[in-house]
């Protein structure tokens, strides 16, 4: 994932839906091929998908990637990913949580 350089690189990303919620863990990648999104940061993490309607995890701990298949039946997918290896001295600029990264909700495509 690259960074946005200036104001209408930012305006862009967001339109297309092309970012990601940080408190401070880096994601390199975030790619989606049929039905399989895979995340990929720049050091394990811990992860989870949340999938809706009825709110479901699939944990995974201590890893660089995350893979996950959209659910037949599912509404939308986000996938959360922490930083528990965070000191608590670390952990002051994000209000004594692990910091953590989120990707924006994946909605199925009905044919």
């Amino acid at each position: 994932l690259g960074y946005p350089e200036n104001k209408d690189q930012i305006v862009s990303a967001m339109t297309s839906g092309k970012f990601y919620a940080t408190t401070g863990v880096e994601l390199s990648s975030i790619a989606v091929s049929g039905d399989t999104i895979t995340v990929t940061a720049k050091k394990e993490l811990n992860w989870k998908s949340i999938i809706g309607p009825d709110i479901s995890f699939q944990p995974i701990d201590n890893a660089f990637q995350y893979m996950v298949r959209f659910p037949a039946g599912a509404s939308y997918l986000r996938i959360e990913c922490t930083d528990t290896s965070t000191s608590a001295e670390d952990r002051l600029n994000t209000f004594g949580h692990y910091p953590k990264a989120w990707t924006q909700a994946f909605w199925p495509i009905m044919n």
